[in-house]
């Protein structure tokens, strides 16, 4: 409801809900650790943009930040929020920034 309120109450209101934050990961090369930082993804053209509930960024940076290789579960959420391969027809090849919500569960209400 509050998104459809006048004025620029709504973008306030998602600047203080929604933060920025880079998913940087690493991957095993042939013969040494490849950092990934995904800037740009394929995005629906109807939806503009990908939602999806998945780990808190920190547990990301905190793999990112001691040099861990990515575990499995966490690079399928990052390649699904930022997709880096055409998986459709009606799709666009865009700069994207992921955001998180801070507040939890909010996505259920």
């Amino acid at each position: 409801r509050f998104l459809s309120a006048p004025g620029r109450a709504p973008i306030h209101a998602l600047n203080a809900v929604f933060q920025p934050h880079q998913l940087g990961y690493w991957q095993q090369g042939k013969d040494r650790l490849l950092r990934r930082q995904p800037r740009e993804a394929f995005i629906e053209l109807e939806k503009s943009c990908n939602v999806m509930e998945g780990p808190h960024y920190r547990a990301i940076q905190r793999q990112f930040d001691t040099r861990q290789v990515i575990d499995p579960k966490t690079l399928e959420f990052i390649r699904e929020l930022l997709p880096p391969e055409c998986n459709r027809t009606d799709s666009m090849f865009v700069p994207a920034t992921a955001f998180m919500c801070h507040i939890p569960l909010v996505h259920k209400d």
